[in-house]
């Protein structure tokens, strides 16, 4: 409770002020309210001039006539109207204030996640599941604004019964001090937070599988539907929803349970108390029913303290779960300890001897020695699980060498800005990336602010520019969620445009030809020659035609460099490369 306060005093510390003055200022007009019942009780007999009988009426006798007014029932009830419609007015502003703060606390809280999970290692996501973490940026933090609306919606409750207890002690402190033991022991007896707790916590559980079925099921639709499986992904879908709705359900089952309880005991508890004061204490009449009309408003008060209480409860697991999950991937941050250096490529890449392991234990690269010089084109090739992949994270830096370093110019990648590094390399995957948007929206999002004519010189240089001015929106065409809308050749054209647009020193190309057809493959081929001399090309191919024209080019076997040279040198020197050549000129 007190960690989700400090969120929000963190976010909005005027507004948590706020809602304290005001709540204060409430339960102050709710006892000064209550307080005029008593003398309009004693006024009864004589409406036009009111003699005060008890101390608390003595106080607002004084008060009255010290502004001037007759001390009358009428003047009471006016007097009292006039409060209770400030009240009113109050209470609007305090819950709009507190509805503001929640907003407010979402949006950071669930920016704040969303950023931890960008700034986060590629690796932390392989064991992840995505709708896990999709629930708890979008639902989980909808939970955290509930239980923070809870907590607030509590304090002020609290605030207010404790102004109810003041009034209560200034009309009878025996009556108050029973009442307080009895309502304090009860609610010990019968709190079952800890229950509560493991039903919210069930809640998150059964949320987060809904949510990665979802995920996971509708971004492979095609294969669902190729395959025959719309009805087993309907029904796992359903369970899963099914589970969800069931745990809900029992959370809000358990506290309306409890609430009904409450309810029937604040009915005992104003009856005892009442029998207390009107058959052993002996108070006058008067008191009585201030005390009766004080008891009657503070019961549900009560209930409601203990709902709100109950309800935080089962909605701080997904607070919980936001926090585990940001701690997480915090802890997973690419380190970034040369923040400030500025990047630059002026001579060599050098790889010395570069070692790497997921596990600390098997080296996916062992001893890796390669300089690329800049301004060169550099293939490189291997089979499957060769370290191809492995070796484009280390030059991303999404990833760090176990053991040996990454030289810039002789300064160790480590030692250089991670955002100004990335900023000097173009990249484009074998899984081309489109985001549900405009052609020029996809391209632009690479680089903020970039100029319309800049676009098209990429799209050129990319070989997008033909089949771009034969869509019927050209630029502002649609591509559809992945870019289902086009083809695979057109993806990967707009990938390279898109990489293109950032000028960048460093084009890294991870098997980025693979699924094309030969049409599309040989117009990206021409457009990574016209930049040979111009960009350092690092290209990762299948496909040796791919590579042929290289400067170098790198065969990897088991996380080693094999061989290197130019096309026809290998193919003299009949080795990895070689062989991976006539294999491939017999299957085509």
């Amino acid at each position: 409770m007190w960690h989700l306060l400090k969120v929000a005093l963190k976010q909005s510390p005027w507004l948590v002020v706020a809602t304290v003055g005001l709540s204060m200022l409430i339960a102050l007009l709710e006892g000064v309210g209550l307080g005029l019942i008593l003398p309009i009780v004693e006024g009864i007999g004589t409406p036009e001039h009111v003699e005060p009988g008890h101390v608390l009426s003595q106080a607002i006798f004084d008060f009255v006539t010290w502004v001037g007014l007759p001390f009358s029932t009428t003047v009471l009830v006016l007097l009292g109207l006039v409060l209770f419609g400030l009240q009113s007015l109050l209470i609007l502003t305090k819950s709009m204030t507190i509805l503001y703060l929640r907003a407010r606390v979402e949006v950071a809280v669930r920016a704040e996640l969303f950023a931890s999970f960008v700034a986060t290692r590629v690796a932390y996501f392989d064991d992840q599941r995505l709708g896990r973490l999709s629930n708890a940026v979008v639902f989980e933090v909808s939970r955290t604004g509930a239980a923070l609306v809870h907590v607030m919606e509590a304090t002020v409750t609290a605030i207010l019964v404790a102004g109810y207890f003041v009034v209560a002690a200034l009309i009878s402190w025996e009556l108050a001090l029973l009442a307080l033991v009895i309502i304090v022991v009860g609610g010990t007896a019968t709190r079952r937070t800890a229950a509560l707790r493991r039903r919210g916590r069930q809640i998150t559980i059964a949320n987060a599988e809904m949510e990665s079925t979802a995920v996971e099921y509708l971004s492979a639709i095609r294969e669902v539907n190729a395959l025959g499986l719309k009805a087993h992904a309907t029904d796992l879908f359903a369970g899963a929803a099914m589970r969800a709705g069931q745990e809900s359900y029992g959370a809000e089952r358990f506290v309306a349970a409890f609430r009904l309880g409450y309810e029937l005991s604040a009915v005992v508890v104003t009856a005892t108390l009442l029998g207390v004061g009107v058959l052993i204490l002996e108070i006058e009449a008067a008191a009585t029913v201030a005390f009766f009309v004080l008891l009657f408003r503070l019961a549900p008060r009560l209930v409601l303290l203990q709902n709100l209480l109950y309800k935080f409860v089962s909605a701080q697991p997904g607070y919980e779960e936001v926090r585990h999950l940001a701690d997480e991937a915090n802890r997973q941050i690419v380190p970034n300890p040369g923040a400030g250096n500025s990047a630059e490529l002026q001579e060599s890449i050098e790889l010395k001897d570069v070692a790497f392991s997921y596990d600390g234990q098997t080296n996916v690269l062992e001893g890796m020695n390669l300089v690329i010089p800049r301004g060169t084109t550099v293939g490189i090739v291997g089979v499957s699980g060769a370290g191809k992949s492995t070796l484009v994270d280390l030059l991303l830096r999404l990833a760090d060498p176990t053991s040996g370093a990454i030289l810039v110019d002789g300064t160790d990648l480590r030692d250089l800005d991670v955002n100004s590094w990335r900023s000097l390399i173009g990249f484009v995957g074998q899984e081309t990336f489109l985001f549900h948007d405009s052609i020029r929206h996809n391209l632009e999002m690479s680089k903020p602010g970039v100029s319309a004519s800049a676009v098209a010189v990429a799209a050129s240089r990319a070989g997008a520019v033909e089949f771009i001015d034969r869509l019927p929106a050209g630029y502002e065409t649609v591509v559809g969620e992945r870019g289902a809308m086009i083809s695979g050749g057109q993806r990967q054209r707009l990938a390279l445009a898109r990489a293109l647009i950032r000028d960048p020193e460093i084009l890294l190309l991870d098997e980025a030809t693979s699924d094309l057809d030969s049409i599309s493959q040989a117009l990206i081929q021409e457009s990574i020659r016209e930049m040979h001399g111009h960009l350092t090309v690092i290209i990762v191919a299948h496909r040796l035609s791919t590579v042929r024209d290289a400067d170098v080019i790198i065969a990897l076997d088991a996380g080693k460099v094999a061989e290197s040279g130019t096309h026809d040198e290998l193919i003299r020197l009949g080795g990895i490369y070689a062989e991976f050549y006539a294999t491939e000129s017999r299957d085509s």
